[in-house]
């Protein structure tokens, strides 16, 4: 098996408002505020997914998970947001992936954009090291 047919991916969540972890107050002072724009803009707000094989190609659909506060695009959105070939936009409640959108990607973007015989290196992050996901793998694939 050789380099492109090994991935690596990993998830980089943005923020709508950066905010510093620093403050600036008096000596002692017990109770320091700050303001931002909303709560949830302080959190993950979207998510990506790229995938990278080892001989250093990107695979041509990047994972996009927006923040929507039903956890579904509503009417108006699915009609007007941009599509791309090259973008999977999905969302969630928190912008951040869950096992669907996992389950998802796996299946609309990773397998059909890999040879049949491909190594996956994920981390280890809940969602991913779930044995559901072995599973997912579909016919004819290794």
């Amino acid at each position: 098996m050789g380099l492109c047919r090994i991935y690596n991916t990993d998830q980089s969540g943005f923020n709508l408002e950066i905010y510093s972890g620093r403050t600036l107050a008096n000596v002692g002072q017990k109770v320091v505020f700050g303001e931002a724009q909303a709560i949830n803009s302080l959190t993950n707000s979207y998510t990506i997914q790229p995938i990278v094989s080892a001989d250093g190609r990107l695979l041509p659909v990047l994972l996009v998970c927006l923040q929507e506060k039903t956890g579904e695009f509503g009417p108006i959105v699915k009609n007007t947001m941009f599509k791309s070939n090259n973008l999977y936009i999905t969302c969630s409640k928190s912008g951040k992936l869950t096992k669907k959108i996992v389950k998802e990607w796996l299946d609309q973007v990773y397998f059909p954009n890999v040879q049949d015989e491909s190594v996956l290196l994920v981390d280890s992050w809940g969602c991913q090291n779930e044995r559901f996901l072995l599973n997912a793998i579909p016919a004819g694939k290794k």
